[in-house]
């Protein structure tokens, strides 16, 4: 139920079918083969072994990536009606979102929340961070943290 309401919310033509490589083939060499396409996003998702989805966000994308790949297992459009839709998630066919850039104060917030530590204001900077881990408690943490104590 879930996979037919996403395919009416997100249709299927943005969605490109691999099919019949090896086994053995993995993400990035599937990925290498859409590398011009990478700027305007894809994602590749996996069916099973020898099946993936490549996943972009939109149809004329996905159109163009499938006349401008050549290679020896069978690419194609996933169509509405195709049989493979009962075996993959609702998810699967969700287009690829770009992820926000992360400013180096972005990620410092987001490692001392993790760690249950507070910034104390918008002037904190390399010294606070500095002082907070030359304090014992802070060792402490990242001990319990790293060594899962």
């Amino acid at each position: 139920m879930q996979i037919l309401l996403n395919a009416a919310k997100y249709g299927t033509r943005h969605v490109l079918v691999l099919a019949d490589f090896s086994p053995s083939t993995r993400t990035t060499d599937l990925e290498k083969l859409f590398q011009d396409f990478r700027d305007r996003g894809f994602v590749i998702r996996w069916v099973n072994d020898t099946t993936a989805l490549a996943v972009f966000r939109t149809p004329s994308t996905a159109l163009e990536a499938r006349n401008h790949v050549h290679c020896p297992f069978t690419v194609c459009i996933l169509d509405e009606d195709d049989m493979l839709l009962g075996s993959i998630s609702g998810k699967d066919l969700e287009p690829s979102h770009q992820r926000s850039q992360t400013s180096a104060r972005t990620a410092q917030r987001l490692i001392t929340q993790g760690m249950g530590l507070k910034l104390p204001s918008s002037t904190f900077g390399c010294r606070e961070l500095r002082n907070q881990e030359e304090s014992d408690g802070y060792k402490a943490k990242i001990e319990r943290c790293c060594l899962g104590q």
